[in-house]
């Protein structure tokens, strides 16, 4: 296994672990939902991204999404770190920053 795929293995192995904190799905659910995490967060820093998540009201939300203005708009690398159980992205439907629980990604 190359470095960076041992790299990106553990990210998800690790971000999987945080999710199962969050939510009663088996270790398999959660890695498919750390993967699919991981694929939005690279999607979002070189363009637009599509997606659904369930906001804390119960309700389904759809938008679409971009981080690739974040280092302009925060002066700073964007990182998304396996423990952050928030994804920060900028709202292209709202105009605006906003945040969702990655655990309520669908």
């Amino acid at each position: 296994m190359k470095k960076s795929e041992d790299f990106h293995y553990q990210r998800v192995m690790f971000r999987a672990a945080c999710i199962r904190r969050e939510r009663m799905i088996t270790m398999e659910e959660a890695i498919h939902l750390a993967e699919k995490i991981e694929a939005l967060f690279d999607c979002m820093l070189s363009g637009e991204a599509d997606f659904s998540y369930i906001r804390q009201d119960g309700e389904t939300e759809h938008t679409r999404g971009t981080l690739a203005n974040y280092q302009k708009v925060f002066k700073r690398p964007c990182v998304s770190f396996p423990e952050n159980v928030f994804m920060l992205y900028y709202d292209l439907n709202a105009e605006r920053w906003r945040t969702f629980h990655v655990a309520f990604l669908l």
